[in-house]
């Protein structure tokens, strides 16, 4: 039997609106700048595709983000410089300045402004006021990259840089990133396991933006019960058991059942009888200034297995557990970081 595609409250028809082009990734028109103006002074970071640099602009002496593709990257290049186009200027999305071509390494690079903070450096540390100041940018970046039709897909706390004088969030690394279209089958080779949705774990190709919500779920959980990863599975199948044993076998079976979902025999073990559990049980000493009913609430509307229960970025971003957010927010200024 052919799997049910999980179609989202918001955002499901953006591309349907849209002239063919708006996410033709292949076709895309990449200008590129001469590589003889800029000097790699560091690496910061390296992934799959790519490695990242400070790096300097002669002739204005400006430091600025470099991230060089490996050879055979033309694809992934196209990709992300077509969806960062789409983005650009989107509330606290990372800004492309450029495309530029090195002769002496043989590769593209892509110029990003600097941020000078990665969230994974602080997001473990903040109060309960930053992680409310944070979390709403984070919300508020994903809401209009869906509005635009697209899934970042690689949501963790790497991928999102912060300038910590001015408190702006930026979201990052769009390789992996998709155009949503309803009906459309995508990879589930995406997105680090500690932050994958069930859909991606269950191996179910008919997913849509709410695979990044179950990311931000995860981060929330991280940062309100003090638990990092806060699934910490060693590979695919525990990180799902690890779910199953919060959320129960029950909501895996109902969730498996609606999306006709088959899942290998060895996976069996997972629909033994484990009892859904309350959020609650993660208070301790550590986070009980965290920890209260609305703070779980907003998990448990993001952190649940059926992708067309769990809340979208508008939804969240209007949670009772923002409530007293939205002035700072809307002055773009905040109080300085600091930490529980």
């Amino acid at each position: 039997m052919p799997q049910i595609p999980a179609i989202p409250r918001n955002y499901a028809n953006v591309l349907a609106d849209k002239p063919q082009d708006y996410s033709d990734c292949e076709n895309t028109t990449i200008d590129r700048e001469d590589g003889g103006n800029y000097k790699l002074i560091k690496e910061i970071s390296k992934g799959y595709s790519s490695k990242v640099y400070e790096a300097r602009h002669i002739p204005t002496r400006d430091i600025i983000v470099c991230k060089v593709l490996k050879a055979n990257c033309q694809q992934i290049l196209k990709r992300e410089v077509k969806i960062l186009k789409t983005l650009s200027k989107g509330i606290n999305i990372i800004n492309l300045l450029g495309v530029t071509h090195f002769s002496s390494l043989s590769a593209d690079a892509m110029l990003f402004e600097k941020m000078d903070t990665c969230f994974h450096d602080i997001f473990m540390e903040l109060d309960e006021y930053h992680i409310k100041y944070y979390g709403l940018q984070i919300l508020q970046a994903l809401d209009y990259s869906h509005s635009k039709g697209i899934m970042h897909c690689d949501i963790k706390p790497h991928n999102i840089m912060v300038d910590i004088a001015d408190k702006k969030l930026k979201l990052i690394d769009w390789g992996v990133a998709e155009f949503y279209e309803p009906q459309k089958q995508y990879t589930t080779k995406v997105c680090t396991r500690y932050y994958m949705a069930p859909e991606l774990l269950t191996d179910f190709k008919y997913y849509n933006y709410a695979v990044d919500m179950w990311s931000v779920g995860c981060i929330f959980a991280s940062m309100i019960f003090h638990k990092k990863p806060f699934f910490n599975g060693k590979d695919k199948f525990e990180q799902l058991k690890k779910v199953v044993k919060v959320l129960g076998s029950d909501n895996l079976r109902d969730y498996l059942s609606k999306y006709d979902i088959m899942l290998h025999p060895v996976y069996d073990i997972l629909l033994f009888p484990y009892e859904e559990i309350s959020f609650t049980v993660f208070k301790n000493d550590c986070n009980k200034h965290l920890v209260n009913e609305d703070s779980c609430s907003l998990i448990q509307s993001l952190l649940c297995f059926d992708p067309a229960q769990r809340a979208t970025a508008t939804e969240t971003i209007n949670h009772q557990y923002f409530s007293n957010m939205s002035e700072p927010l809307q002055n773009g200024a905040g109080p300085s970081t600091s930490t529980s």
